[in-house]
């Protein structure tokens, strides 16, 4: 089993360090939906469609401002901590990259609900980890893409597979540490 892009996937989620456990209302996270403008939907998701290429985009500094604006507009409304506000920002970055990141594993012949399942077999320590590239948690994942028969493919398909579980597992993860005390 070969993994020439994981370095590549975890570039993907650098800086996403890990907080503490909080105890938000998974509810309040619709907020950052209304508060983000269309044009910063439509930017990032344009981003994310490069991040499985070999020569991914940067998000721009003015989508990441307004997804910021989106972040602190709710973390006042919802009196979120510090925290919570982080772990809000990496759900919904996730989340804007995750319906791109399907459709390229779609087009590269990858069923994206196989990775979701074997990113769900983990467990949130081991999905989070998977951002700082945590060894336990990479075997963890292997073990579980190869029980999902997720074969890992040409280095194009890696680079979808492993962008892939990243953005599922920082979704996951981040979503148990939002709702928990």
């Amino acid at each position: 089993m070969r993994i020439s892009y994981l370095g590549v996937a975890a570039a993907i989620a650098a800086g996403l360090a890990a907080t503490p456990a909080l105890a938000a209302d998974p509810a309040t996270l619709s907020c950052l939906n209304e508060q983000l403008p269309a044009a910063a939907r439509d930017a990032f998701a344009v981003s994310a469609r490069t991040l499985v290429s070999e020569t991914p985009q940067s998000v721009s500094s003015e989508t990441r401002a307004a997804l910021d604006q989106a972040v602190q507009a709710c973390a006042k409304r919802h009196k979120w901590s510090g925290a919570e506000a982080e772990s809000a920002r990496f759900i919904l970055m996730s989340e804007l990259a995750l319906p791109e990141l399907r459709k390229a594993a779609k087009a590269a012949g990858i069923d994206p609900d196989a990775i979701a399942a074997a990113v769900r077999d983990l467990t949130p320590e081991q999905a989070l980890g998977l951002s700082d590239g945590n060894q336990d948690s990479v075997v963890a994942l292997l073990t579980a893409l190869d029980n999902h028969k997720v074969v890992l493919g040409s280095d194009a398909q890696q680079r979808v597979i492993f962008a892939l579980c990243l953005m599922e597992s920082r979704s996951f993860g981040e979503r148990v540490r939002f709702t928990t005390n």
